[in-house]
């Protein structure tokens, strides 16, 4: 279970990458603006549009914890209006875990980058979750 979950998370990961869809909501480059990039990230209040933002933003460095960390805070929001059942937390703890004992001993800012987009990617995973369990009560 647990290596399916790491290979879940790890293909996930590989999708970051420099992208030229890093745009505010006016369509202007943000690119080089690391405050900017969170702000825009914090105002979007859908999850996956504030991934998908975190991502096409990435740098591969430091800086990408405060990107994620802004889209993480409104997913995590969402996460929690769709009150998600134990299991779900306890999946995504797994995932995180994965993640962390994946990276720890890794040096280099890249590393930090994609332990805080695989963490990103675990709370994607129960997110979609918990949303396809609330589309199977109706």
């Amino acid at each position: 279970m647990k290596n399916i979950l790491l290979f879940i998370l790890f293909s996930l990961t590989i999708s970051i990458s420099y992208s030229s869809d890093c745009v505010d909501s006016d369509g202007k480059d943000i690119h080089e603006d690391g405050d900017l990039i969170i702000k825009e990230i914090s105002r979007i209040k859908n999850c996956y549009r504030a991934v998908d933002l975190a991502k096409n933003c990435s740098w591969g460095a430091t800086r990408d914890v405060g990107t994620v960390i802004a889209a993480s805070e409104v997913c995590e929001k969402k996460f929690k209006k769709n009150k998600p059942s134990p299991i779900l937390h306890g999946y995504q703890q797994i995932m995180v875990n994965a993640c962390n004992n994946h990276y720890e001993n890794l040096e280099g800012t890249i590393y930090l980058s994609l332990n805080a987009y695989c963490k990103l990617d675990a709370l994607l995973f129960v997110y979609k979750l918990s949303e396809a369990a609330l589309e199977a009560e109706f």
